[in-house]
């Protein structure tokens, strides 16, 4: 029988290249975890247009949606009603913070253009710019760091979980 002692580090405690190595632990095993959420709000403001949203796909830097949206879909909806939603901010059914960007964005290009469809449009587009950056802020250095030192993670001194 043998005895191996080792120490064992905090993330705040570890080396420089240590920490980079705890990192990458961290983002090998995390997914993104406000897809499904995320998905739920675009149904929502889809829907909200009874517009269905037939296929996604939401990662980094490759994000596509395709709707069922066509100028029929707006008609008789009128600036009034898009301000009212703007005022509201969220959908009952999903109540999540991407709800808000793509109202905003919505009512702000439609308030611009007049043009229904393509303040939709541009609407979902702003969603998918604001979920890339939310998954860039996820994975980096500072929100991972953030999550190691919450759920107070150890390590080896070299940076391995342990």
């Amino acid at each position: 029988m043998r005895v191996v002692e080792e120490k064992i580090y905090l993330f705040e405690e570890l080396e420089d290249s240590a920490k980079e190595s705890a990192r990458d632990w961290w983002c090998n095993i995390t997914d993104y975890p406000f897809h499904d959420e995320n998905v739920k709000s675009i149904k929502a403001f889809c829907g909200h247009f009874g517009i269905t949203l037939k296929d996604w796909a939401i990662y980094g830097r490759g994000e596509h949606l395709t709707t069922n949206a066509e100028s029929s879909h707006f008609r008789g909806y009128t600036l009034a009603k898009a301000k009212q939603l703007n005022d509201k901010g969220y959908f009952p059914e999903s109540g999540l913070w991407l709800d808000g960007t793509m109202i905003h964005s919505f009512y702000e290009n439609f308030k611009k253009t007049g043009d229904a469809l393509y303040a939709f449009q541009q609407a979902l587009e702003s969603a998918l710019s604001a979920i890339t950056e939310d998954i860039d802020y996820q994975f980096s250095n500072e929100a991972v760091d953030e999550m190691l030192i919450i759920n107070e993670y150890e390590f080896t001194e070299d940076g391995k979980r342990y």
